[in-house]
């Protein structure tokens, strides 16, 4: 179903949302392995950009999605397009994003990380090295990392989305 409607948009985001856990519990399983830590960095980092394109195509915010929208509602792509790179994150939402991305060290599927915040992956793989209960200190934190990531790019894809709608209704 297409997200051409703020009532459909929200519904998507809510599904979206629930579904969230799953890719958290997913990292958290994963930062239990006794793997080097470049492996969880990697994985983490490719479930966060799979989860940021799938919540992109959900919300109709690719590139193919905005052309097929912007024919159904005779809409010029390019403004639309133009709409959806406009919208920034707020001040509140850098600041989550900053955090989550401490503590992913992910890029989120749009080219917001860096870096400088690996520190966090870091800390959960030397966590990890404590004994016994180290691997259980390690998975918590990779859970939270991700859920909180997630959560912060959805809530943004959510607002783009909202914006495209509005955009394409008045024009």
């Amino acid at each position: 179903m297409p997200a051409d409607s703020e009532k459909m948009i929200r519904r998507k985001v809510a599904e979206l949302r629930s579904r969230i856990w799953m890719s958290a519990a997913l990292s958290g399983v994963v930062a239990l392995a006794p793997v080097p830590g470049l492996y969880l960095v990697a994985f983490d980092t490719a479930l966060d950009n799979k989860q940021a394109t799938f919540f992109q195509e959900q919300l109709g915010l690719d590139e193919s999605s905005l052309k097929r929208y912007a024919r159904s509602k005779s809409t010029d792509f390019e403004q639309l397009k133009l709409v959806a790179s406009s919208v920034s994150f707020t001040d509140e939402e850098s600041v989550k994003i900053r955090v989550a991305l401490i503590l992913k060290a992910a890029a989120l599927g749009a080219q917001v990380g860096n870096s400088k915040f690996a520190g966090y992956e870091v800390l959960v793989e030397a966590v990890k090295f404590i004994p016994v209960i180290g691997k259980f200190i390690a998975a918590p934190m990779s859970f939270g990392g991700t859920y909180l990531a997630l959560n912060t790019v959805l809530d943004w894809m959510e607002r783009v989305a909202l914006e495209v709608v509005k955009f394409a209704e008045q024009n």
